[in-house]
């Protein structure tokens, strides 16, 4: 496979910002930040991994990913506390990507995920605040809705 993963033949390194500075140009462009994957920083300790998670709250991380296909339920009850810990709303999605992923579906993973609708009204208040704030916010337009929540015509 070309592109699959890091060891397809076409795959091109590249240099990422560091966490704190990724935060920062988020939302500076008025965007709302979101920590995917939280299973995934391979952390064997507990109070490490909300150690981590907690200073990129601080440096401004908006939202913790609770609800993800790889995580199961005890996992979906630590991230949610920790997001309550560290003041960060919640987050979820299925890591759909096509027949990259099978098994896995939009919207319900490999058919467990649930991720609450009044999860995205908090990530459309936050963003809405944030489009007022900033006139470079693509949110609102890379949605096609106003910050009011009117369709755009």
């Amino acid at each position: 496979m070309l592109f699959r993963s890091e060891t397809g033949s076409a795959y091109v390194e590249r240099d990422d910002p560091p966490v704190r500075e990724a935060i920062g140009r988020v939302r500076a462009a008025g965007g709302v930040t979101s920590l995917a994957h939280p299973t995934r920083l391979n952390q064997p300790y507990a109070a490490r991994e909300e150690q981590l998670i907690s200073g990129w709250a601080a440096a401004g991380l908006d939202a913790l990913e609770v609800w993800h296909t790889d995580q199961d339920e005890a996992d979906e009850r630590r991230y949610s506390e920790i997001a309550a810990r560290c003041g960060l709303l919640r987050t979820g999605g299925s890591d759909y990507h096509g027949d990259h992923t099978p098994g896995i579906l939009p919207g319900v993973g490999n058919g467990r995920l649930c991720v609450p609708p009044a999860v995205l009204d908090d990530l459309r208040r936050l963003a809405a605040g944030r489009a007022q704030l900033s006139p470079q916010s693509g949110l609102d337009s890379a949605v096609g809705q106003r910050p009011n929540g009117l369709l755009r015509g």
